[in-house]
C-alpha cells in the first residue's frame, strides 16, 4: 500500500493510492489544501486512486438492487457509516452571516461566483422558459441558483433536505422581495401538482441515490411542455460504464467527512434514465470543461430554441472522419 504523501524533499508530487485503512489520513491532508482553488487539480496531477475492497460487478443490471446494494457497501467502506441521507446530507453553518451578504455563499473570489453565475445562466438560457415560469429548485443548498432565477422574473419553489439551507433561502427572499419559497424534503418525498415549467438541478441530482426514481417523480411534477435542466452534474464514464460512486479525490473527500452519496453516470446512461421518466434528452456541450455539459430533458410538448451544431462537410475528409461525422 502506498500512502499519501504530498511532496518529497525534490518537490517532486508523489503518487496517491489509498483505501479504508488510510483513508482519514489523506482527509485530513486534503483538509489542509481543501481551500485552495487548485485543490482539485492537484491531487488529479498526483495520480489519485482510492483502492476499493467491496466487490462491484458491472455486469450487473445497473437498475437492479443487486448492483444497488453493492454501490451502497462501497458507500459504506468510504464513508464509515450506513447510508442515510436525512441523517447525512444536512450540515450546519453560521446562517446569519450569510443572510446579510451579497450572495449566499459568502463568495468573494473574483472568479468563484461569475463561474457559477456562467454555469447557471447557461442552463436558464438554453433551457428557454416562458416568462413568470414555475420554476422548482431541486438540492437548491445555499440558494444562489434560486435567487438567479427569480432574478430573472421566476417563481421559485426551492427544494432542499437540510433545514439549515432551507431557512437561509426563505430568509434572504423576504429580506430581497424574491419570489421563493423554500422547503424542507428529501426530492422524492416532495409532493405538488404538476404545474411547473421546470425542474432545475444545479450540481445536486448527483446526491440522489436512485437517480432514475427521482427523474421519473419529477417528470411527473412537470407540466406536459416542461423541462428538467441539468446543470453541471457529474457525466463520465471514468469509474462506471453506467453510474455508481466518482472516486475522484474531491468525492472521496466529501464521501468520508460528510456522509454525502457523490454518483455520476455515462452519457448513455444518463440519456437512458431521462427517457425512461418520459424526458426527451437534449445535451448541450460546452468548451469550457469548468461549466460542463448541459442536459435538458423535454416532455412530450416541450420545446426549445438550442439546435445541436451542424457537422462539417464530408469533402476533403478522410475516410476515419468522414464515418466519424456521418459523411458519406
Amino acid at each position: 500500500m502506498r500512502r499519501p504523501n504530498t511532496v518529497d524533499i525534490s518537490g517532486r508530487m508523489m503518487k496517491y493510492e489509498i483505501d479504508a485503512r488510510n483513508i482519514d489520513e489523506f482527509v485530513g491532508i486534503f483538509d489542509q489544501r481543501a481551500n485552495d482553488p487548485g485543490a482539485e487539480e492537484y491531487f488529479f496531477r498526483s495520480g489519485f486512486k482510492y483502492n476499493y475492497r467491496v466487490r462491484v460487478d458491472t455486469t450487473l443490471d445497473p437498475y437492479s438492487d443487486a448492483y444497488f446494494d453493492q454501490q451502497v457497501a462501497l458507500y459504506e467502506e468510504i464513508s464509515g457509516r450506513k447510508l442515510d441521507q436525512h441523517a447525512n446530507e444536512p450540515i450546519a453553518f453560521d446562517i446569519e452571516a450569510h443572510v446579510h451578504r451579497p450572495n449566499p455563499y459568502l463568495e468573494v473570489s473574483p472568479a468563484g461566483m461569475p463561474l457559477h453565475i456562467q454555469r447557471l445562466s447557461k442552463g436558464l438560457r438554453f433551457g428557454d422558459l416562458p416568462a413568470g415560469a414555475r420554476v422548482l429548485d431541486f438540492g437548491a443548498g445555499h440558494g444562489v441558483s434560486s435567487e438567479l432565477a427569480a432574478y430573472l422574473g421566476f417563481r421559485v419553489t426551492a427544494i432542499d433536505i437540510n433545514p439549515h439551507y432551507v431557512e437561509l433561502i426563505n430568509r434572504r427572499a423576504r429580506r430581497s422581495g424574491l419570489p421563493i419559497e423554500a422547503v424542507c424534503s428529501a426530492f422524492d418525498d416532495f409532493q405538488a401538482a404538476p404545474d411547473y415549467d421546470a425542474a432545475v438541478f444545479y450540481e445536486s441530482l448527483h446526491h440522489a441515490t436512485k437517480p432514475w426514481e427521482t427523474l421519473r417523480h419529477v417528470s411527473g411534477l412537470l407540466k406536459p411542455d416542461g423541462k428538467a435542466l441539468l446543470v453541471c452534474e457529474p457525466i463520465n464514464d471514468v469509474w462506471w460504464p453506467n453510474w455508481g460512486l466518482r472516486l475522484d479525490a474531491v468525492s472521496v473527500w466529501a464521501i468520508r467527512k460528510f456522509g454525502w452519496f457523490e454518483s455520476g453516470w455515462s452519457r448513455p446512461f444518463l440519456e437512458r434514465m431521462m427517457r425512461d421518466a418520459g424526458l426527451e434528452p437534449v445535451l448541450v456541450p460546452d468548451g469550457d470543461l469548468a461549466i460542463g455539459i448541459l442536459a435538458i430533458g423535454l416532455k412530450p410538448q416541450a420545446n426549445i430554441s438550442y439546435r445541436p451544431p451542424a457537422p462539417p462537410p464530408a469533402r476533403g475528409l478522410s475516410g476515419r472522419l468522414r464515418r466519424l461525422f456521418g459523411g458519406a
